[in-house]
């Protein structure tokens, strides 16, 4: 049956394409949990695409003839009822059958209804696309000045009733909700703009009058068109001010133009009779004058394929937030190499002593200035709210060393068990206290230039004082000014410390996931609270419980076992349920060679363990070992080191002892990692000009595993002809947060924790790896230096792709012989 399948794949597909679509179609169908590799450069993006659609296509279809078949069923069992004699018996059969009937029929019409609905906004995307529009942009000037020179009480004090609910999304709920949805979701957002670009390659959207309807989602950062919001760059910021915008009460102040709700149904609209990303839809909305944000949303009841990034589809309150149900639906994971550490590092919490200080100075000062303006209700709550912070600030102050707590007993030591918890969340949540303090914040910061008198003092002040004089620095007796900040970033640290606490606190009380808190102690005032989620499972359960099918995919998902040991067992996934799938790389075996070094050019041997790396002998061997190889390699030449630190440490090194002249000398260019994220598409640019340049030209990179180029990078062609790694990355195991996530995986099952440890590493490897191979015709050699990937590759640690092609020469002199065989063959090929 598979085979008879017609995917419409927009090219000739490879043999394990087809088995990759085949695999994903009998999980849509059958409701398997699937863990799919399918290394960089294989097509996989288009093999979802493909498989999803035409299963999609396949399952309308299919309930269609279902429904009308059932129909009709029923129908002819009532008239063969009618020939029974017994007449109550016939009624009572008859009665059930009408109920079901009408059900079907409802079922139908809905069905019906939604496949008519796509096709109509296919037959209306012609005439949308050439409407012109002749309102301009308003274009808002951006002077922070603005938002709060006009401040009045109703800006500043809270208006909060605990029958209230100011929360005005709920109107987005719709009872059309369309399932199954397919929910795709991916890292960044320019993976998935690459995913609705290769989407758009397809006969699913170019040809087909169903026209299967796909959004994006994303959060205000990049969908708000509003200046007078957007101009933050803060995401707790932007929704503050979004919320005030539409809650405005006051008849001088106007809600967000953009929010108007005729233009938002309408543009959502236009979004499902498209395939846009998030860009092209920013830029029509800019013209439309309607919230992208919200016209998205608005758009999801009705949406087939919605498009997402990790943190909506991880994030249950952002789900919930987005209207995102889960039943019978399919979840598809991409990228999913690092899907447990995304669950840890969403629900992962860090909070500083200083922004605990800060926070405690202004709530006490704006509860002091508004006392008399709220009700009890409001300054009940807002007293518990500062009690629970100065029990977290003073904890920190007192507390001597670094410590792991169960989050009960961080409760109990704070002496805040008999606190509502649940209900001061409520209160900040439905509040607005983050977008008041903010405000109040900015306005006493500018009152403060011109004071004109003087608050007097509260609890929490002379809390804070007395804290502050008790410390002392350098062994003298002057106080340590302890926790200051300016007022430039208390306005940051107060509208974020308010959702920190509030995510602190939720998690805090939620005895049922394993986690602990992790309570550093630091001398120069940095200590903090961090919130260590050890059973990412807690917060995938929803997810593979409620849902359909759930397709895990990435190009270095192996080993498995990781998987099973963190998200399948703790939730007694039935293994009947669970599917694994792995291909090789469409290259031919001619077109790559992995090398493991064990030896330097001076025989002496690459071990690149904490002992030994920083020896004088190990660093001066790796410097002329790379300056041999790279003379054999021509073009661009990827380094990565394991760690920023450790490149850091050689590179200096190397420049002391004359070596970096030497990769100059053979006529290398240099380019490094930047430090800043905005500069990495410079540096890449720079990178890949000068190599293209001239045929001559060649250039190193260097580069950090987990670091900014090595993942989602492109080093293909002559980009990345050699890519070497220096040593195993492993992380400091003596680190209390990875020893508690691997004692914890070790009491789920035998030795889990330590190959948890071993796997971390090398799924790191693997991906900076794949970033040279990247279709076809591609080739390149890897340079693997450190005697212990020999070992690792007989443990199939390395993907198979690599480790199939994975040789280990007895001396350095073989290393550089099969480079040079390696390519004087694609030379002569070339040629």
């Amino acid at each position: 049956m598979s085979d008879q399948r017609n995917y419409q794949f927009p090219y000739q597909p490879y043999d394990i394409q087809i088995k990759l679509m085949n695999q994903l179609y009998d999980s849509f169908e059958n409701g398997y949990i699937s863990i799919v590799e399918s290394p960089t450069g294989t097509g996989k993006s288009l093999s979802i695409i493909c498989s999803l659609a035409k299963w999609m296509e396949d399952y309308k279809l299919n309930q269609l003839q279902k429904y009308t078949e059932e129909i009709d069923e029923r129908k002819r069992q009532n008239q063969m009822n009618e020939k029974n004699d017994d007449w109550l018996a016939t009624q009572l059969k008859q009665m059930t059958n009408n109920n079901e009937i009408n059900d079907l029929n409802l079922k139908l019409e809905k069905l019906t209804k939604h496949i008519g609905y796509s096709k109509e906004l296919k037959k209306r995307r012609t005439k949308i696309q050439q409407r012109k529009m002749n309102q301009q942009s308003i274009q808002v000037k951006r002077n922070s000045n603005d938002v709060d020179d006009d401040l009045d009480l109703e800006d500043l004090i809270i208006q909060f009733d605990e029958d209230v609910n100011l929360n005005d999304d709920d109107d987005e709920k719709n009872s059309d909700y369309f399932l199954p949805k397919i929910y795709y979701c991916s890292r960044t957002h320019s993976q998935l703009s690459q995913f609705i670009n290769e989407f758009k390659k397809t006969r699913y959207y170019q040809h087909n009058p169903n026209s299967l309807m796909l959004i994006p989602l994303s959060s205000r950062v990049n969908y708000c068109i509003n200046q007078q919001v957007n101009h933050f760059n803060n995401l707790n910021m932007i929704n503050e001010k979004c919320n005030d915008l539409q809650q405005q009460k006051s008849k001088q102040k106007q809600k967000c133009q953009y929010k108007n709700q005729q233009k938002i149904l309408e543009f959502g609209q236009e979004i499902l009779a498209h395939v846009n990303d998030i860009e092209e839809i920013v830029t029509v909305a800019k013209q439309r004058q309607a919230c992208p944000y919200y016209s998205a949303r608005i758009a999801i009841p009705e949406s087939e394929i919605v498009v997402m990034p990790y943190n909506i589809l991880l994030h249950r309150s952002t789900r919930e937030n987005f209207n995102i149900q889960l039943k019978d639906s399919i979840v598809i994971v991409d990228e999913a190499h690092n899907l447990l550490e995304t669950i840890s590092n969403v629900h992962s919490i860090q909070i500083y002593s200083r922004q605990l200080s800060s926070l405690l100075k202004y709530l006490s000062l704006y509860m002091t200035k508004y006392l008399n303006r709220f009700n009890s209700l409001n300054l009940k709550y807002l007293k518990q709210l500062i009690f629970v912070i100065r029990k977290l600030y003073q904890y920190l102050l007192e507390a001597k060393t670094n410590t792991c707590l169960q989050p009960l007993d961080l409760t109990i030591k704070l002496n805040i068990e008999n606190i509502n918890i649940h209900e001061l969340l409520q209160f900040i949540e439905r509040s607005r206290i983050a977008s008041k303090l903010h405000m109040f914040s900015h306005q006493k910061s500018a009152n403060d230039k011109n004071p004109s008198k003087i608050m007097k003092s509260t609890g929490t002040l002379e809390f804070l004082k007395k804290f502050s004089n008790n410390q002392t620095s350098d062994g003298n007796d002057k106080p340590k000014q302890i926790e200051e900040s300016n007022d430039a970033d208390d306005e940051f640290l107060q509208i974020n410390t308010i959702h920190l606490i509030k995510d602190f606190l939720s998690s805090l009380i939620n005895y049922n996931v394993d986690a602990k808190i992790l309570i550093q102690i630091d001398n120069d005032n940095h200590s903090s609270y961090k919130y260590l989620l050890l059973s990412p499972s807690s917060h995938f359960k929803d997810i593979l419980q409620e849902c359909r099918s759930v397709i895990l995919c990435g190009g270095t998902m192996k080993p498995f076992n990781d998987y099973i040991n963190q998200l399948f067992r703790p939730l007694n996934i039935n293994d009947n349920r669970t599917k694994f799938f792995s291909c090789n790389h469409v290259i031919d075996d001619d077109k790559l060679i992995a090398i493991g070094c064990t030896y330097g050019p001076n025989n002496i041997r690459l071990n690149y363990s904490f002992q030994n790396r920083n020896s004088t002998e190990i660093v001066k061997e790796t410097g002329h070992l790379l300056v041999d190889i790279v003379k054999n390699i021509p073009k661009g030449i990827v380094i990565f080191f394991p760690s920023y630190d450790y490149q850091e440490f050689l590179l200096k090194r190397w420049s002391d002892e004359g070596i970096m002249k030497l990769f100059e000398q053979n006529q290398k260019r240099i380019f490094r990692e930047p430090k800043k994220n905005s500069q990495v598409q410079l540096i890449l640019n720079n990178y890949s000009k000068f190599i293209k340049s001239s045929t001559k030209n060649s250039a190193i990179l260097f580069s950090v595993i987990g670091g900014k180029m090595s993942e989602g990078i492109n080093f293909s062609d002559d980009l990345g002809r050699g890519i070497i790694v220096i040593g195993l990355p492993y992380a400091n195991r003596n680190s209390i947060e990875l020893m508690e996530k691997i004692n914890h995986l070790n009491r789920i099952a035998s030795n889990a924790g330590n190959e948890y440890y071993e796997n971390l590493c090398m799924r790191a490897v693997n991906q900076s790896i794949g970033r040279a191979i990247r279709h076809q015709n591609d080739y390149a050699t890897i340079i693997l230096i450190d005697e212990r990937y020999g070992k690792l590759s007989v443990n199939s640690k390395l993907s198979d792709w690599i480790r199939t092609r994975f040789r280990q020469p007895s001396n350095h002199s073989e290393v550089r012989l099969l480079i040079q065989k390696f390519f004087q063959n694609k030379q002569v090929k070339n040629d």
